[in-house]
């Protein structure tokens, strides 16, 4: 195992042992990771606990005992930063104040969403996270892009923050996580890695006139419902539409937006398209930067607390 390590070092070129496996550092790499978030062998990065707005759990939210008490009702927001700027205290004051909810009953909202995550750091999180806080019902939040998916895992080091890039083929991320040390530092091991990936792209059948980012999409959200299935949670998703009309959107914003409703229908999911709700006209009024087509501004998160407690709360609580 030596000498072939040595030998892959020598010959790096072999199989691209060098390229398929990037490096990368970048202005948000060094603002973001290094500033908020850590680096995590599962996720690739995650929130740092208890630093900027961030509870001891690493949640984006209050601080709750996780010993869930008596009459409580706990949900899970999984999302990328479109759901880190949520407004949980207003969702909160809605569900606890509503004239028609349960007698006696206290809501709690663990927003337990992450900047730049996508559909299949939702399904991890979840899996290794979130279902140990014990929710009641669980929200996804989709940005449009959510189902573009990114399998790098991220570091610090002396020089500041660093990006390893692997693309890996969806056979064999769905049923190993290639260990990171090992990623970076064995050639052998990377070698083995890509050999298996080679072959699983060679082997796998993608479902009739589906892309491959439909297909991984497909297949996370799909894992994603099966846990809730499993749990007997009650699963919800909100479509967080770009700021502007949609005659304007470009061709592949349409077809993220379609990408991920036709998910959400073939999978009987319930969701709600914030599209079919937000003040068209006023929409880029609702941005929190006027570039920005993405992230609401403070007054847009509060009108869509707002549109999501009248439309999956209000007077169909008993």
């Amino acid at each position: 195992m030596l000498s072939l390590e040595l030998f892959l070092r020598i010959n790096k070129k072999i199989w691209h042992i060098t390229t398929s496996y990037k490096v990368n550092t970048s202005a948000w790499l060094e603002n973001v990771l290094l500033q908020k978030k850590r680096h995590s062998s599962l996720l690739g990065f995650e929130n740092i606990p208890n630093a900027g707005g961030v509870n001891s759990y690493g949640l984006v939210s209050r601080e709750y005992k996780l010993k869930k008490g008596k009459n409580t009702f706990r949900i899970l927001i999984l999302g990328d930063s479109i759901a880190e700027g949520f407004d949980n205290c207003l969702f909160e004051s809605l569900l606890n104040e509503s004239p028609v909810k349960r007698p006696n009953y206290k809501y709690e909202v663990w927003n337990g969403s992450v900047g730049a995550y996508d559909v299949r750091r939702y399904y991890l999180y979840l899996k290794n996270r979130g279902l140990h806080y014990k929710p009641d019902l669980v929200f996804i939040f989709f940005c449009l892009n959510d189902f573009d998916i990114d399998t790098s895992v991220y570091y610090k080091d002396e020089k500041g923050a660093i990006k390893y890039n692997f693309h890996s083929s969806s056979g064999l991320m769905r049923r190993y996580t290639p260990n990171p040390f090992l990623m970076r530092y064995s050639y052998l091991y990377r070698f083995i890695i890509l050999r298996l990936n080679s072959y699983m792209l060679s082997m796998e059948e993608k479902r009739c006139g589906l892309s491959s980012e439909q297909e991984e999409g497909l297949y996370y959200l799909k894992e994603i419902k099966n846990l809730c299935d499993k749990n007997h949670l009650p699963l919800f998703a909100v479509v967080f539409p770009y700021l502007k009309p949609p005659s304007e959107y470009y061709s592949y914003q349409q077809k993220q937006y379609g990408i991920i409703t036709h998910a959400l229908k073939d999978l009987d999911i319930t969701y709600l398209d914030l599209h079919h709700h937000l003040p068209q006209e006023e929409l880029i009024g609702l941005r929190m930067k006027k570039e920005d087509e993405m992230h609401p501004s403070l007054e847009g998160y509060r009108i869509i607390a707002r549109i999501i407690y009248n439309n999956f709360f209000g007077q169909r609580q008993k």
